[in-house]
């Protein structure tokens, strides 16, 4: 009459549920979080080869897979993108410099958001603004902004990733998602 499932195959029909139930909003929020097509699919397929192998420890699947797609997506951008440089190039006039590779147009949305993201860092002030300039507008290590500011070098790592947080958030306030 009943048949008992072996118990491999209970966890891979669990975890087949879960694919086909989660697949479509796992591959949504990795690409919210600025990953393209490919790199989502690559974070969503690692996160679930991830959960087989630890499936029997993970008491909340749904959270753990959305978790496990954050933090993989954070080693993606850590990986393939590097910091650049706040600063814009200037010609001797001061004048901002124009690309031959970019249209009218984009130059003008560039500069535009340049401006804007000025703005910020001037709404941001204090110790998170100071610290800002001499990483990203400077171009300088957090040994010499300890030095420059008196902060210890850890916590110009965090006062760094604070003033992050709030300039993208000033950012979006202002419809400029980074």
């Amino acid at each position: 009459m009943f048949r008992r499932k072996a118990k491999g195959s209970s966890k891979s029909a669990k975890l087949e549920s879960l694919f086909y139930s989660l697949e479509t909003p796992l591959l949504s929020y990795a690409q919210r979080l600025n990953l393209d097509e490919s790199s989502a699919q690559d974070v969503v397929q690692e996160s679930f080869k991830k959960l087989f192998i630890s499936f029997e420890t993970v008491a909340q699947p749904k959270a753990w897979l959305f978790r496990t797609v954050h933090n993989l997506a954070m080693n993606h951008h850590r990986k393939h993108n590097r910091v650049v440089s706040f600063e814009a190039s200037e010609d001797a006039s001061g004048e901002m410099a124009s690309s031959d590779t970019v249209s009218p147009d984009e130059y003008a949305e560039r500069m535009d958001t340049l401006g804007v993201a000025r703005e910020v860092l001037n709404k941001i002030g204090g110790k998170e603004e100071k610290v800002l300039r001499l990483k990203f507008i400077e171009d300088i290590s957090y040994k010499k902004i300890s030095e420059q500011t008196g902060l210890s070098e850890s916590n110009v790592g965090y006062v760094l990733h604070h003033a992050l947080k709030l300039f993208g958030l000033e950012m979006e306030k202002r419809g400029i998602g980074l």
